[in-house]
């Protein structure tokens, strides 16, 4: 979720969220909170959330700024600390203490403040406000890829690939410290900051290696999605988020999502056949990055790179023959129009809003399907 806000900190009347469907991302006025719209994509019919705390309010320490969005559980306010700082806190919503909500919910904060990465959102403080369970962690400006893609169409392809190059970072230190599997890389999840840095959203909907024998739903968003995300979720790893970092890659440079069509019909098309081409999408993309592309989203997990440190180095190997490194100075020219396009107009506020929500919120993830799911 995403609030639209002017330089001057005041919400300028738009608020985003993802669809509980297909997980598009839906904008519509504040004023429009409470009221029904349709999903462009899947034409599922969602409510445009609203807040229950007003400005002002104080809870776990923090004064409340503004509402920044929310979910089927809870909601997430920018406040400010105690401290001087502003952060994001995200609650439950009273009602929700089913056992499952819970667990869920603290094994994100868990996660999110274990986690201390610059390419992954931090959490600061966990714990209880009379006896509502709330996290609070960073927030941070930018743009997502997403919106990025919304005002460029295509996104070139050396900055993309350092881009990719940044998740690659993050995401390795997140196996490697929590042996997570996003489940969920997709362009509305890669952020790029106000200082040029790239940052990993949505870690809540994540999963850990060692829970993917208890999963009976693909979980994620279906133009990216795995193969054997979307057929058999039991079997997915690491190289699952290799392969939806490739369909977020293919779009980047050719604009188009790897597959079209409803959800159901993209579930298909994602279980059982290759997208086309990235160069029949957009002639005269270089072979060598289309060929980047096709070997991390290849359908067999074993011929795609083994490892977030392999996806790396194969980006790298692009890089270099330029000498052009990932550091975030070197993302300039994105930054620059991500400035260009705020100028007298407005500034993306973003937090770490979706987690537990989206994970638990999620309406169309569907039970096992006849066909797809053995």
């Amino acid at each position: 979720m995403i609030v639209n806000t002017s330089p001057d900190g005041n919400a300028a009347g738009l608020v985003r969220f993802s669809c509980p469907m297909c997980r598009s991302t839906l904008e519509a006025e504040l004023k429009l909170q409470n009221a029904r719209i349709s999903c462009p994509r899947c034409r599922h019919t969602t409510a445009v959330p609203a807040p229950s705390l007003p400005p002002g309010s104080v809870i776990a320490g923090g004064r409340i700024l503004r509402f920044l969005g929310g979910g089927g559980m809870g909601e997430v306010y920018e406040v400010l600390l105690a401290d001087g700082r502003n952060g994001a806190l995200k609650i439950l919503k009273k009602g929700r203490t089913e056992a499952e909500d819970l667990v869920s919910f603290r094994t994100e904060a868990e996660l999110s403040i274990r986690l201390n990465h610059s390419n992954v959102i931090h959490g600061w403080e966990y714990g209880e406000h009379e006896g509502q369970p709330f996290l609070i962690s960073e927030v941070v400006q930018g743009r997502t890829v997403e919106d990025l893609l919304r005002r460029r169409t295509v996104i070139d392809e050396r900055e993309a690939l350092r881009l990719c190059l940044s998740v690659c970072e993050g995401m390795a230190y997140a196996w490697k410290e929590a042996r997570i599997i996003h489940r969920d890389l997709k362009p509305a999840n890669i952020m790029l900051t106000r200082g040029n840095i790239v940052k990993i959203l949505d870690l809540g909907v994540g999963i850990r290696a060692d829970q993917t024998s208890k999963e009976y739903l693909a979980i994620g968003t279906p133009p990216y999605m795995s193969p054997e995300q979307a057929s058999k979720p039991k079997s997915i790893d690491h190289r699952s988020d290799i392969y939806s970092l490739g369909a977020c890659l293919y779009e980047m440079v050719t604009g188009i999502e790897p597959y079209q069509g409803s959800a159901n019909d993209v579930i298909q098309q994602v279980a059982h056949h290759a997208p086309p081409p990235p160069e029949e999408r957009r002639p005269g993309i270089s072979n060598s990055i289309s060929a980047l592309i096709c070997r991390f989203m290849a359908r067999d997990p074993s011929r795609r790179p083994q490892t977030w440190e392999d996806a790396a180095l194969e980006i790298r190997d692009l890089l270099e023959p330029k000498s052009v490194g990932a550091t975030p100075e070197k993302l300039t020219s994105i930054n620059t129009y991500v400035a260009a396009d705020d100028r007298g107009a407005f500034t993306w506020l973003w937090a770490l809003i979706f987690g537990a929500f989206a994970a638990l919120g999620l309406g169309w993830f569907f039970m096992v399907r006849s066909g797809l799911i053995k």
